[in-house]
């Protein structure tokens, strides 16, 4: 991110964060919330995954057994599962509780992205060099392999029913059924790569955000795009929807007038593209690396390259 890349002062500014989590001892890669928003999971360069309380700040559980960075965590809906993927090939499975490894999956390409299905049976995993594999996490054995892609996958996700399955690679983004493997949609209207995605409560609509900033939403009845959103041409961090679906939540990372960083959230209407609100976070001092909304979207957890990270109350 240059400085030239400068985000609009309208909106709030926060400078005080709710609190901070501290015991990352390198660069954050990704976060993600657990489904009541009570904790949340971080993974990191320092080969380590955490799992932390949102209100006390505490480290819950720490899981070590990767031996290169980690670059995508999620967890499972009830808290139970939490999984990992490594530039050391691998993906992990682990009990939440103990902080035991469960299971081991592995790619001969560095797995970079990683999703857990809503009833806890399946995960997919995306390489750098663009497999994509479905897992069974009872059977430990691979399903299917559901594409193998030019770019790599960067961003994987289960539908809130569970059955479908979304994919990035590069540009383009794919969608399948998890019980067949059947390819039933494959779009490519992005112009930069996509680097996340998440399926709205109906399991009918999808959400993408690109690295240009621009966010869109699909229709996956009916295989179309419905609108897209024009967000600072930033590099946009993380996306969430409003429980009640009336809006798309972009994190982008950015600096103020004063040249220092900060983290500026984009509230989009669903119904109106042109309508948004702006805020902006400031409090790091270093490049952003990580932001995750909580479930309801009034929160959100941003990091750092300083290893440091901050809770926030979205207004």
């Amino acid at each position: 991110m240059s400085k030239e890349a400068t985000a609009s002062e309208t909106g709030i500014v926060q400078t005080t964060p709710v609190r901070s989590f501290l015991g990352h001892t390198n660069q954050l890669s990704m976060a993600v919330f657990s489904a009541d928003g009570k904790k949340f999971v971080s993974g990191s360069y320092d080969q380590t995954i955490r799992l932390w309380d949102v209100e006390s700040g505490q480290e819950l559980k720490f899981f070590s057994n990767h031996t290169e960075w980690v670059k995508g965590v999620a967890i499972s809906q009830d808290d139970e599962i939490v999984v990992s993927a490594s530039l050391d090939h691998s993906a992990k499975a682990w009990n939440s509780q103990t902080g035991q490894e469960i299971c081991s999956f592995g790619d001969e390409s560095i797995i970079q992205s990683v999703a857990i299905s809503p009833n806890k049976k399946y995960i997919v995993t995306g390489s750098e060099a663009g497999t994509v594999r479905l897992w069974d996490l009872e059977s430990k054995k691979e399903i299917f392999c559901l594409g193998e892609h030019m770019t790599g996958a960067l961003a994987t996700s289960f539908s809130p029913d569970g059955n479908l399955i979304a994919v990035s690679t590069g540009k383009s983004i794919y969608v399948w059924k998890t019980q067949t493997g059947e390819k039933i949609l494959h779009f490519e209207t992005n112009k930069a790569r996509v680097l996340c995605l998440k399926f709205m409560s109906d399991s009918k609509h999808l959400v993408s955000g690109s690295e240009d900033g621009i966010v869109r939403l699909y229709n996956i009845d009916t295989q179309k795009e419905l609108r897209h959103f024009n967000g600072y041409n930033n590099w946009l961090q993380n996306i969430g929807v409003s429980p009640d679906q009336k809006y798309i939540f972009v994190a982008y990372d950015s600096y103020n007038k004063e040249e220092k960083i900060q983290v500026t959230v984009r509230r989009f209407s669903i119904e109106n593209e042109k309508e948004f609100t702006d805020q902006h976070l400031v409090a790091h001092d270093y490049t952003i690396a990580i932001a995750a909304f909580s479930p309801d979207c009034r929160r959100l957890i941003t990091g750092s390259t300083d290893k440091k990270m901050f809770l926030w109350d979205l207004k």
